[in-house]
């Protein structure tokens, strides 16, 4: 049996407790790097949950400083992952796919992206080449943690 340790800051967390046939607890704390690990594995499992394509072109954009280091923490685990919550098509379709309201309301004037879509898919092919640090793609939150529990059972399994 698993227990799973999602990190203190995780704002939207996934529900692994009701995965019982695999997943015995559930605990909070503060861990060094990603939102989840798991127990006596957190030196060589990270996980990074991405809840929507906003939260990722703004890591690959305006707060890339940051997100770069925690890709540099990322690379000292064995197994690394960036799982999101949204198809790979949401990233090729930025920003029509984007949340963001497509009017600044204080300026009222049309929001211009900085970014297309195939900028973004190219700065995450060059993270995967030179970090060596794997991005899942899901069709929906639910599809996520079903592919973030596979992947913790697999590492489970191989440990």
């Amino acid at each position: 049996m698993i227990t799973v340790i999602q990190d203190n800051q995780e704002k939207i967390p996934w529900d692994f407790t009701t995965y019982s046939e695999y997943i015995e607890h559930q605990i909070v704390k503060k861990i060094p790097t990603g939102d989840y690990t798991i127990l006596n594995h957190e030196t060589e499992l990270v996980i990074e949950r991405k809840r929507d394509i906003d939260e990722l072109a703004n890591n690959l954009g305006n707060y890339y400083a940051r997100f770069r280091r925690q890709l540099l923490r990322m690379t000292k685990y064995k197994y690394s992952y960036v799982i999101c919550e949204f198809p790979r098509q949401h990233v090729i379709d930025y920003p029509a796919t984007s949340n963001v309201s497509k009017y600044h309301w204080v300026n009222k004037k049309p929001w211009v992206p900085k970014r297309t879509g195939i900028s973004l898919l190219h700065q995450i092919d060059t993270i995967v080449e030179k970090y060596h640090i794997e991005f899942i793609f899901s069709m929906n939150r639910e599809c996520a943690r079903y592919e973030a529990l596979n992947i913790m059972r697999r590492i489970d399994e191989r440990i």
